[in-house]
C-alpha cells in the first residue's frame, strides 16, 4: 500500500514539475496545427467550432494552439468590419482587432481555457511614434498550466498595407515573450505587461517600432533609442549574431541607403549616420536584409 501511495505521489509531483518546466513557446504543435489548418468549412456556432478544434487534443496548450491557428488562418483583417461579435466574425470571416480577440476569448471559454481580452496601445505604423490620442488595439492573455501568456491573433494573422490585408502567419505573436512584445504593446492595465520591466506610456510613445528580427538577432542596445530623429542616427548595440550588412530606407525613396557598421574593441556595433535636412518621414533600418526598426525623421 505504501509503495502504491508513493508511486502515485511521485507521478503527481512529476506532472507538476513537467508543467512548470515545459517551454510552451518551443513545444511541438504540429498535431494542433494540422488539425486547425484542416478545418476549412464554414462554422456558424462558436461552441461547435471549439469542439471540433479541441476534441482530439489532450493538453490545454495544444487546444489553445489549435484555436489560435484556426483564427489566424481563417479570419482576415477588414477595416470596414467594425462588428466585434464572435458569431458575426465567424459569419463574415473577417474582423478588426477586437473581433479577433473576442473570438479567441469565446473559443477559449467554450474549451474551459482561462483567457482575457486586453485593450491598449499598439505601435504598428510610423504615425504611432510620438504620441497616442486613444487606445487603438485589442489582444489576448491566456492562462496555460497556471501561467499567463500574451498572444495577438491580429498581428499573427498577417499584415496590412494601406487597406490591403496580406495573410502571412507570424509565430512571434503566439505566447509572446513579455520582454519583447512590450516594445509594441502597451496594455491599459499595467498588470498585463506580465513583466516588472515595463515602460511608462510617455517612454513607450517615444520608442521606435521594433520588428521581430530585432529579437532574432539578439540585439541589446546600449540605451533605448528615440523613435523620432533629427539630423543624426547614433546607435550603439551588441548582438549575439554577426551583423554583416546594414541599410536604411525612407518611405519617400526607392533606393536603400547602405550604412557603414563596425564592431569596436568592447564588442559593440556602432552606427553614426547624418542626414540631409530635406529628407523627412518614416525610415526603416535593416540588418542582414531584415527590417529591425522604424523611425521618423523630423
Amino acid at each position: 500500500m505504501k509503495v502504491i501511495s508513493f508511486s502515485i505521489l511521485f507521478l503527481l509531483i512529476s506532472q507538476v514539475c513537467f508543467c512548470d518546466t515545459l517551454n510552451l513557446r518551443e513545444f511541438d504543435y504540429s498535431k494542433a496545427d494540422s488539425l486547425a489548418l484542416s478545418l476549412t468549412k464554414h462554422f456558424k456556432s462558436v461552441d461547435k467550432l471549439a469542439q471540433e478544434l479541441t476534441r482530439d487534443l489532450e493538453t490545454e496548450h495544444e487546444k489553445y494552439r489549435a484555436i489560435f491557428r484556426w483564427v489566424t488562418n481563417n479570419i482576415s483583417y477588414n477595416i470596414a468590419n467594425k462588428n466585434t461579435d464572435p458569431k458575426y466574425t465567424l459569419k463574415k470571416q473577417s474582423a478588426l482587432c477586437a473581433g479577433y480577440s473576442n473570438l479567441i476569448l469565446e473559443l477559449c471559454s467554450s474549451s474551459n481555457i482561462k483567457c482575457k481580452s486586453i485593450n491598449g496601445y499598439a505601435k504598428s505604423f510610423a504615425k504611432h511614434i510620438g504620441k497616442f490620442n486613444k487606445i487603438n488595439h485589442s489582444w489576448n492573455v491566456v492562462n496555460l498550466n497556471g501561467t499567463w501568456y500574451i498572444s495577438d491573433a491580429t498581428w499573427a494573422a498577417g499584415h496590412v498595407n494601406g487597406r490591403r490585408f496580406t495573410k502571412e502567419y507570424d509565430n512571434f505573436y503566439f505566447l509572446s515573450d513579455p520582454e519583447q512584445i512590450k516594445y509594441n504593446h502597451f496594455p491599459e492595465d499595467n498588470e498585463w505587461f506580465l513583466t516588472e520591466n515595463s515602460f511608462k506610456l510617455k517612454m513607450f510613445e517615444k520608442l521606435p517600432i521594433i520588428k521581430p528580427p530585432y529579437f532574432d538577432l539578439g540585439i541589446t542596445p546600449e540605451k533605448e533609442l528615440d523613435g523620432i530623429i533629427k539630423n543624426k542616427l547614433k546607435f550603439r548595440f551588441q548582438s549575439n549574431q554577426e551583423i554583416y550588412r546594414a541599410s536604411l530606407k525612407f518611405d519617400r525613396e526607392k533606393e536603400f541607403r547602405p550604412i557603414f557598421i563596425e564592431k569596436d574593441e568592447d564588442g559593440f556595433y556602432m552606427i553614426d549616420m547624418e542626414f540631409d535636412d530635406y529628407i523627412k518621414g518614416p525610415c526603416w533600418l535593416f540588418f542582414n536584409g531584415d527590417a529591425v526598426m522604424v523611425f521618423v525623421k523630423k
